[in-house]
Protein backbone atom coordinates (compact mmCIF):
# COMPACT_ATOMS: atom_id res chain seq x y z
CA UNK A 1 0.00 0.00 0.00
CA UNK A 2 1.10 3.27 -0.83
CA UNK A 3 -0.43 6.54 0.72
CA UNK A 4 0.18 10.08 0.13
CA UNK A 5 -1.58 12.19 2.30
CA UNK A 6 -2.24 15.93 1.80
CA UNK A 7 -3.87 17.65 4.90
CA UNK A 8 -4.71 21.90 5.84
CA UNK A 9 -1.80 23.59 3.51
CA UNK A 10 -0.66 20.68 1.74
CA UNK A 11 -4.18 20.37 -0.08
CA UNK A 12 -3.73 23.35 -2.18
CA UNK A 13 -4.50 22.76 -5.56
CA UNK A 14 -1.54 23.16 -7.12
CA UNK A 15 -0.37 19.98 -4.55
CA UNK A 16 -3.54 17.90 -5.14
CA UNK A 17 -2.97 18.49 -8.68
CA UNK A 18 0.14 17.30 -8.56
CA UNK A 19 -0.37 14.09 -6.43
CA UNK A 20 -2.99 13.37 -9.01
CA UNK A 21 -0.04 13.65 -11.93
CA UNK A 22 2.29 11.29 -9.62
CA UNK A 23 -0.27 8.82 -9.26
CA UNK A 24 -0.48 8.52 -13.20
CA UNK A 25 2.85 8.26 -13.64
CA UNK A 26 3.02 5.52 -10.91
CA UNK A 27 0.16 3.47 -10.86
CA UNK A 28 0.38 0.33 -12.88
CA UNK A 29 -3.12 -1.35 -15.15
CA UNK A 30 -3.15 -4.07 -11.99
CA UNK A 31 -3.07 -1.63 -9.30
CA UNK A 32 -6.19 -0.44 -7.51
CA UNK A 33 -6.29 3.02 -6.41
CA UNK A 34 -8.64 5.44 -3.83
CA UNK A 35 -8.64 9.06 -4.44
CA UNK A 36 -10.59 10.28 -1.20
CA UNK A 37 -11.14 14.10 -0.69
CA UNK A 38 -12.96 15.20 2.42
CA UNK A 39 -13.67 19.12 2.57
CA UNK A 40 -15.83 21.73 0.98
CA UNK A 41 -17.63 21.42 -2.21
CA UNK A 42 -19.31 23.75 -4.30
CA UNK A 43 -21.62 23.75 -7.71
CA UNK A 44 -19.99 27.02 -9.30
CA UNK A 45 -20.49 27.80 -13.34
CA UNK A 46 -23.32 24.66 -13.33
CA UNK A 47 -20.48 22.06 -12.26
CA UNK A 48 -19.54 20.53 -8.52
CA UNK A 49 -16.11 21.77 -7.90
CA UNK A 50 -14.03 20.96 -4.43
CA UNK A 51 -12.36 23.67 -2.77
CA UNK A 52 -8.80 23.29 -2.11
CA UNK A 53 -6.40 25.18 0.31
CA UNK A 54 -6.12 28.32 -1.59
CA UNK A 55 -9.51 29.30 -1.12
CA UNK A 56 -9.13 33.03 0.73
CA UNK A 57 -12.91 33.95 0.61
CA UNK A 58 -13.01 34.64 -3.31
CA UNK A 59 -14.22 31.31 -6.18
CA UNK A 60 -12.14 31.22 -8.58
CA UNK A 61 -9.81 29.00 -11.11
CA UNK A 62 -7.15 29.07 -8.28
CA UNK A 63 -9.10 27.26 -5.50
CA UNK A 64 -11.54 24.86 -7.22
CA UNK A 65 -10.67 21.48 -8.68
CA UNK A 66 -13.88 20.83 -11.13
CA UNK A 67 -15.58 17.58 -11.98
CA UNK A 68 -13.94 17.67 -15.35
CA UNK A 69 -10.53 17.78 -13.88
CA UNK A 70 -11.30 14.98 -11.93
CA UNK A 71 -12.00 12.72 -14.76
CA UNK A 72 -9.23 14.03 -17.00
CA UNK A 73 -7.17 12.57 -13.90
CA UNK A 74 -9.31 9.04 -13.93
CA UNK A 75 -8.44 8.59 -17.37
CA UNK A 76 -4.74 9.07 -17.09
CA UNK A 77 -4.18 7.04 -14.30
CA UNK A 78 -3.57 3.69 -15.79
CA UNK A 79 -4.78 1.22 -12.73
CA UNK A 80 -7.96 -0.83 -14.23
CA UNK A 81 -9.50 -0.23 -10.87
CA UNK A 82 -10.21 3.36 -9.15
CA UNK A 83 -12.54 4.24 -6.43
CA UNK A 84 -13.14 7.96 -6.15
CA UNK A 85 -14.74 9.57 -2.34
CA UNK A 86 -16.03 13.06 -2.53
CA UNK A 87 -17.05 13.90 0.89
CA UNK A 88 -18.45 17.45 0.20
CA UNK A 89 -21.09 19.57 -0.11
CA UNK A 90 -22.88 18.98 -3.71
CA UNK A 91 -20.65 16.01 -4.20
CA UNK A 92 -23.51 14.15 -6.20
CA UNK A 93 -22.76 17.11 -8.70
CA UNK A 94 -20.45 15.05 -10.30
CA UNK A 95 -22.74 13.05 -12.35
CA UNK A 96 -23.35 15.46 -14.59
CA UNK A 97 -19.99 15.50 -16.13
CA UNK A 98 -19.54 11.45 -15.66
CA UNK A 99 -22.87 10.88 -17.18
CA UNK A 100 -21.43 12.81 -20.35
CA UNK A 101 -18.47 11.74 -20.33
CA UNK A 102 -19.11 7.64 -20.43
CA UNK A 103 -19.94 7.47 -24.10
CA UNK A 104 -20.22 4.08 -25.39
CA UNK A 105 -16.61 4.50 -26.33
CA UNK A 106 -16.01 4.79 -22.64
CA UNK A 107 -18.41 2.48 -21.50
CA UNK A 108 -16.29 -0.27 -23.39
CA UNK A 109 -13.24 0.22 -21.35
CA UNK A 110 -15.16 0.90 -18.11
CA UNK A 111 -16.63 -2.55 -17.89
CA UNK A 112 -12.77 -3.57 -18.96
CA UNK A 113 -12.36 -1.53 -15.69
CA UNK A 114 -13.85 -1.05 -12.22
CA UNK A 115 -14.44 2.72 -11.71
CA UNK A 116 -16.56 3.74 -9.24
CA UNK A 117 -17.50 7.40 -7.38
CA UNK A 118 -19.06 7.93 -4.20
CA UNK A 119 -20.01 11.36 -3.65
CA UNK A 120 -21.48 12.50 -0.09
CA UNK A 121 -24.68 13.66 -1.12
CA UNK A 122 -26.81 14.84 -3.66
CA UNK A 123 -25.73 17.97 -5.78
CA UNK A 124 -27.77 20.08 -4.54
CA UNK A 125 -27.90 18.70 -0.51
CA UNK A 126 -25.05 19.49 2.05
CA UNK A 127 -23.10 16.99 3.55
CA UNK A 128 -22.60 16.97 7.59
CA UNK A 129 -19.55 17.51 9.21
CA UNK A 130 -18.54 16.88 13.06
CA UNK A 131 -19.96 13.22 13.18
CA UNK A 132 -17.86 11.71 15.55
CA UNK A 133 -14.68 13.06 14.04
CA UNK A 134 -15.75 12.96 11.09
CA UNK A 135 -17.65 14.07 8.57
CA UNK A 136 -21.24 11.33 8.39
CA UNK A 137 -20.36 10.21 5.39
CA UNK A 138 -17.00 9.15 5.94
CA UNK A 139 -18.10 7.41 9.57
CA UNK A 140 -20.19 4.96 7.91
CA UNK A 141 -17.93 4.69 4.96
CA UNK A 142 -14.98 3.68 7.84
CA UNK A 143 -17.20 1.57 9.72
CA UNK A 144 -18.70 -0.38 6.84
CA UNK A 145 -14.91 -1.35 6.44
CA UNK A 146 -14.78 -2.14 9.65
CA UNK A 147 -18.11 -3.57 10.35
CA UNK A 148 -17.29 -6.66 7.44
CA UNK A 149 -20.40 -8.39 9.22
CA UNK A 150 -23.30 -5.97 8.33
CA UNK A 151 -21.44 -4.73 5.32
CA UNK A 152 -20.61 -8.04 4.09
CA UNK A 153 -24.13 -8.95 2.17
CA UNK A 154 -23.23 -12.26 -0.10
CA UNK A 155 -21.24 -13.33 3.39
CA UNK A 156 -18.19 -14.22 1.68
CA UNK A 157 -16.19 -12.39 4.40
CA UNK A 158 -14.59 -9.94 1.85
CA UNK A 159 -16.40 -6.17 1.71
CA UNK A 160 -16.78 -5.28 -2.09
CA UNK A 161 -16.81 -1.65 -3.28
CA UNK A 162 -20.03 -2.20 -4.11
CA UNK A 163 -21.35 -3.84 -0.93
CA UNK A 164 -19.66 -0.86 0.73
CA UNK A 165 -21.79 2.05 -1.22
CA UNK A 166 -24.87 -0.20 -0.60
CA UNK A 167 -24.61 0.29 3.05
CA UNK A 168 -22.83 3.68 3.28
CA UNK A 169 -25.92 5.08 1.02
CA UNK A 170 -28.13 2.84 3.90
CA UNK A 171 -26.81 4.11 6.79
CA UNK A 172 -26.01 7.89 6.35
CA UNK A 173 -29.30 8.28 4.68
CA UNK A 174 -30.51 6.61 7.97
CA UNK A 175 -28.73 8.38 10.06
CA UNK A 176 -29.44 11.77 7.93
CA UNK A 177 -33.53 11.18 8.78
CA UNK A 178 -32.43 11.35 12.54
CA UNK A 179 -30.15 14.06 12.97
CA UNK A 180 -31.56 16.61 9.90
CA UNK A 181 -30.85 17.77 7.20
CA UNK A 182 -31.53 14.64 5.00
CA UNK A 183 -28.23 13.71 2.96
CA UNK A 184 -28.47 11.02 -0.01
CA UNK A 185 -25.18 9.59 -1.07
CA UNK A 186 -24.90 9.29 -4.61
CA UNK A 187 -22.78 6.21 -5.71
CA UNK A 188 -21.92 5.13 -9.04
CA UNK A 189 -20.58 2.08 -10.56
CA UNK A 190 -18.80 1.17 -13.77
CA UNK A 191 -17.39 -2.18 -14.68
CA UNK A 192 -16.40 -4.75 -12.60
CA UNK A 193 -16.68 -4.66 -8.70
CA UNK A 194 -13.18 -4.43 -6.76
CA UNK A 195 -12.59 -6.46 -3.23
CA UNK A 196 -11.76 -4.00 -0.50
CA UNK A 197 -11.86 -5.30 2.94
CA UNK A 198 -11.38 -9.08 4.43
CA UNK A 199 -12.02 -10.78 7.12
CA UNK A 200 -10.28 -13.83 8.63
Amino acid sequence: IHLTLLQDDQATRAGILGALDHLAETAMPQDTTVVFFAGHGVLWGDQYHFVTHDYTGRLGEDCLIGSTGLVAASTRIRALSQVFILDSCHAGGVDYVIGGLYDARMAVMAKRLGLHLFGACASYQSALDGYQGNGLFTHFLLEGLGKTDQADRDGDRTVSVVELGRYTRRETEAASRRLGPRQSPSILHFGRDIPLSHRP
